[in-house]
């Protein structure tokens, strides 16, 4: 199981199902339905649902997954509604990530342009539009979750330390560091600003999950 909307319908993956990669489902009503994809007599996911990249479903019944595809690879996002299928992959992108999704259509994720060893890049999918997001100072950053207000999280890598989570709200980045921790992922936010993720701790380098309330969701 995946992620559960407001009307109680429920994407996720089945792993095991092919000799590759995830087939996803939507459970509706009880009723469970394979995601199609176009070309493709099932749904192959490139990243798992432990890894944070499995399918994701909005309160309008939207579901974006990523996935294996002719002549993408290297795998590629994919907005499936009554309308069809929408590709995400930004202009000149080589591996281009879905992550996160809010009822406005709006995506984000990662690519990596020109060559498939380059450091990710965050992007933002709006009408139609790319924009890119990247935390400055950092080697790459990862774009996982946005929200119906428009605040965006997820990570980065600054030069000398481990993975950063961050939130960009109203054009600001913030960095999120659980205390004590090796290493911080934010990997999504809900329209009160709450954040979810996971940190790796110094210890075992075990990693965990926490929920975080920053204080501009008071404000």
């Amino acid at each position: 199981m995946r992620i559960a909307s407001q009307a109680a319908q429920i994407v996720g993956d089945a792993g095991g199902v092919r000799l590759f990669g995830s087939e996803y489902f939507l459970l509706n009503g009880g009723t469970f339905s394979p995601v199609l994809l176009p070309g493709l007599p099932f749904g192959i996911g490139v990243t798992d649902s432990g890894s944070g990249g499995g399918p994701k479903i909005n309160n309008r019944g939207e579901v974006l997954v990523n996935t294996l595809a002719p002549g993408f690879f290297l795998g590629h996002g994919l907005l499936f509604s009554e309308r069809g299928f929408t590709e995400i992959a930004p202009p000149g992108s080589v591996l281009a990530l879905a992550w996160g999704l809010n009822d406005k259509d709006e995506v984000v994720g990662s690519y990596r342009a020109g060559d498939v060893n380059a450091y990710d890049q965050g992007y933002l999918f709006s009408a139609g539009a790319y924009t890119n997001i990247n935390v400055p100072g950092g080697l790459w950053t990862l774009a996982a979750g946005i929200n119906n207000n428009g605040q965006i999280v997820g990570a980065y890598l600054p030069p000398r330390l481990g993975a950063r989570g961050f939130v960009l709200s109203h054009g600001i980045f913030n960095s999120i560091d659980f205390p004590g921790a090796a290493q911080t992922l934010a990997w999504d936010i809900n329209n009160i600003g709450q954040i979810v993720g996971i940190y790796e701790d110094t210890r075992n380098h075990y990693a965990h999950g926490f929920v975080a309330t920053p204080n501009y969701a008071h404000h």
